[in-house]
């Protein structure tokens, strides 16, 4: 949508669905994972008194970031984000692969480990 809060109703769910089916189908073959969690922070920490938001990380970890070794992009980017998270928001990281990845999956419970949330693999969005 709008870069706007989903309401967890019927019509925001749905949503989000549409949204990673698109994601899953025709990832960025430049997207920069540490662009989106800085900017998902931010907005996490703007909300008022100190109120600590779960936050959705969902990604088939297909992008490079401009052609950089993934392996040491992710590295980076979890200490980055884990450095960043100052409030603690919880990261629910959810792996959109068709398979198990190992090095993916690892990262993806890596991600939900360094804020106490939650992973899995949606191995299929249907």
């Amino acid at each position: 949508g709008d870069g706007g809060v989903l309401q967890a109703d019927a019509g925001g769910i749905a949503m989000g669905l549409e949204f990673l089916r698109g994601a899953a189908a025709a990832p960025a073959p430049d997207s920069c994972m540490l662009v989106g969690f800085m900017a998902a922070l931010s907005m996490a920490d703007a909300t008022p008194g100190g109120t600590r938001i779960e936050l959705i990380f969902a990604s088939n970890l297909a992008g490079e970031c401009q052609g950089r070794d993934l392996a040491d992009y992710a590295r980076e980017t979890l200490a980055t984000v884990a450095a960043r998270n100052v409030k603690r928001h919880r990261i629910h990281a959810v792996g959109l692969f068709p398979e198990e990845q190992s090095a993916r999956q690892k990262f993806i419970e890596n991600v939900a480990a360094i804020s106490s949330g939650s992973s899995s693999n949606a191995t299929a969005c249907e």
